[in-house]
């Protein structure tokens, strides 16, 4: 058996698969659309020497993984028009909120779009989108307890009416706004789906509305 390239990336693409659920490297490879051999011939064999940009960042998806995590450390960084990495913000660290964009693109919690899919969602700059995790029951059952949501954050004002992510000052949450209209100072109706929650008012001024929710992916096991 030939000794296996030693290479970060090479390295890196073995943590992965070891780190995840087994896969067969057969699999993998016609999921990326080439031949069975072909993950087996890059780890074994050296061939190809680096796994192309638009493979790397689909292996990474189908692993579930940031891209970035299989980059070579002697390959430069570089740009690819096939993807889109869309990050998370963390419920439990309102912090995230007044992070720079830059700060909040080194975040480890990612999802990773073809943007043949994301433009089938939202047409405009990837990089308005957020993601973030429902939690709890309070929109069910429109939005479930473990959902992820994809929110716009350019799109912060509620008119029209709609579902958004918000900070109140003591947590972040997803919730249907609605301004009331000839109301001095200016209130927004707070309700949620779920009937066993009532809705209730707040100035406007005191909330604040990260973005209003565009998409939301649902996992049907448990």
């Amino acid at each position: 058996m030939m000794k296996r390239n030693t290479d970060t990336q090479r390295q890196r693409v073995l943590a992965a698969l070891s780190a995840h659920a087994p896969r067969l490297l057969r699999t993998l490879s016609r999921e990326l659309g080439k031949n069975d051999a072909y993950l087996h011939q890059y780890l074994n064999r050296g061939t190809p020497r680096r796994l192309p940009e638009e493979l790397r960042h689909k292996l990474a998806e189908l692993l579930h993984i940031d891209e970035a995590s299989l980059r070579d450390d002697d390959m430069p960084a570089t740009t690819t028009t096939l993807y889109a990495t869309i990050p998370f913000i963390n419920i439990e660290d309102p912090a995230d909120l007044y992070r720079t964009p830059a700060e909040i693109e080194k975040a480890r919690d990612k999802w990773v779009f073809h943007h043949s899919m994301l433009n089938q969602i939202y047409k405009g700059n990837p990089a308005d989108l957020r993601l973030l995790k429902i939690r709890g029951d309070s929109m069910e059952p429109v939005l479930s307890d473990g959902d992820a949501v994809m929110m716009n954050i350019m799109d912060s004002i509620a008119s029209p009416p709609g579902i958004f992510a918000i900070f109140d000052g003591v947590g972040i949450m997803v919730k249907r706004i609605e301004v009331i209209p000839d109301t001095d100072p200016i209130l927004a109706r707070i309700s949620n789906a779920n009937t066993q929650y009532s809705a209730y008012q707040r100035n406007l001024d005191d909330i604040r509305i990260i973005g209003r929710v565009i998409w939301f992916s649902r996992s049907l096991s448990h």
